[in-house]
């Protein structure tokens, strides 16, 4: 995964380090904490002193963090505790804390205590101080990726919070880019699909063009790994599509991975969209051999048809492993095998176990899990005399079109969301103060102008009847 700092802001070789001096740790002079606490006093969450001042004093405190960078971090579950109640007084504490803590004991200090604060956290406590919001979820998310452990046991508490605290679903944030790394890394796929699950339709300012690819990207690779193929290529163009002037290694894996998912889940070589990046098009149509070639090869004997697949994927085995791919690749391989029995399943209703098996060069013990997987899956409907060794293939209508069903109810599902947010849209729209203004302020000129051309328009019909 490509972390968005550098390899020394994350902690996971570090673990074995040593922690900071005990004795500083152990300090029972308390009386910079009650100074700093003391300090935000004034500092209150909006349902206390309203939108607009707390929005003010959140300005004043963001120009003044030295007390919170001075603080032992040994010393922070002590001064939260006293600022338990204060939402804002405790996020600039954290966020400030969680800029500075390097070792893996003072990680581990810092993830607890933003467990606890995390639990009483609304929307409407954060709304002022959004940009300290987004700095405490991607410096978390910066100290844990090279620690997968910390991600295991961190993951679920960042999506939780991430649900409890989200607004629009359709809106895309820095939390959402954070959230998914830290369950990739953690190997959490399904706890990452509860935050990319939903149609992306607009970002926040916050997010920049790489962030957007990295999103999309990561999201994909959610996708791919539970098999949901569909919405995993719709983000792997997503990840292509975003502008930008130079080919990035995400754009590279991308392409790879995309290709890969198109020979598993539509049988060919996916196109481009049109507003792909162009510099990764050119590489793409030219063959290039370094980033490409292998896969462009792979795809080639794939859709040919070609008996030297197997011996190919396994001649460049090394490459698969080096760009982390060999799970997708071998299942391209077992895609080959499905897309030869099915073409057996469309000619013949029944076969030799052993002579299919040959057909397909696999064992006859690998074809019968394949057969079974097939079956599974609803893509043949097939049974095995267990005595005399022959596949039954029975055709069924309602079996071959198992996955096109499936594929208009999540279009139906996607269609739904998209009508729910332009109704959304639209009433947020006609209910603000803005538009209500601008509606009556263009009655009034029509009913000004109404009024102005009353009498000459009645003069003109008498005028027409004198003449007729």
């Amino acid at each position: 995964f490509f972390n968005m700092s550098s390899p020394a802001g994350s902690v996971g070789a570090a673990d074995g380090e040593e922690g900071s001096n005990p004795s500083a740790a152990a300090s029972s002079d308390t009386s910079g904490e009650d100074q700093l606490v003391s300090s935000f006093a004034d500092l209150r969450n909006v349902s206390e002193s309203g939108f607009g001042k707390a929005l003010s004093q959140a300005q004043a405190w963001r120009s003044n963090q030295r007390a919170m960078k001075e603080m032992d971090i040994e010393r922070l579950g002590a001064v939260m505790e006293k600022l338990e109640g204060n939402v804002i007084g405790g996020l600039f504490v954290l966020v400030t804390i969680s800029d500075s803590a390097k070792r893996a004991a003072q990680v581990d200090v810092l993830l607890e205590e933003c467990e606890k604060f995390f639990h009483s956290v609304k929307r409407e406590d954060v709304e002022v101080v959004m940009k300290e919001w987004y700095a405490l979820f991607r410096n978390i998310a910066t100290r844990i990726v090279g620690s997968p452990q910390r991600c295991f046991y961190f993951a679920p508490v960042m999506v939780k919070t991430y649900i409890q605290t989200a607004g629009l679903a359709s809106v895309l944030t820095p939390i959402h880019l954070d959230c998914v790394q830290v369950c990739l890394v953690a190997r959490n796929y399904r706890l990452a699909l509860e935050v990319c699950k939903n149609p992306i339709l607009d970002a926040v300012s916050e997010m920049n063009g790489f962030e957007l690819i990295q999103y999309f990207y990561y999201a994909a690779r959610a996708f791919a790994t539970l098999k949901h193929f569909e919405k995993a290529i719709e983000s792997y163009f997503l990840c292509l599509s975003i502008p930008s002037n130079v080919v990035t290694k995400v754009h590279i894996c991308a392409y790879q991975q995309v290709l890969l998912v198109s020979l598993i889940h539509r049988g060919e070589i996916p196109t481009l969209p049109k507003h792909a990046n162009a510099a990764l098009s050119m590489r793409q149509k030219s063959g290039e051999s370094k980033h490409f070639g292998p896969y462009l090869q792979l795809a080639d004997h794939f859709t040919k048809n070609d008996p030297l697949l197997q011996k190919f994927i396994s001649t460049n085995e090394k490459r698969w492993v080096q760009d982390n791919n060999m799970g997708l690749v071998k299942q391209v391989e077992k895609a080959s095998f499905q897309r030869k029995a099915l073409r057996v399943e469309r000619a013949f209703l029944t076969y030799r176990v052993s002579d299919l098996a040959k057909k397909l060069e696999i064992s006859e013990l690998e074809l019968l899990h394949l057969l079974d997987e097939m079956v599974d899956e609803g893509l043949i409907t097939a049974s095995v005399d267990q005595t005399t060794q022959v596949v039954e293939f029975k055709g069924d209508d309602s079996t071959m079109h198992k996955n096109y069903s499936q594929q208009l109810d999540s279009q139906m599902k996607a269609l739904e969301f998209y009508l729910d947010a332009i109704k959304t849209t639209e009433s947020e729209i006609t209910q603000s103060t803005g538009f209500l203004k601008k509606v009556a302020r263009i009655s009034s000129k029509q009913t000004t102008t109404s009024s102005m051309f009353a009498g000459s328009t009645e003069n003109t019909m008498e005028w027409s009847g004198d003449q007729d």
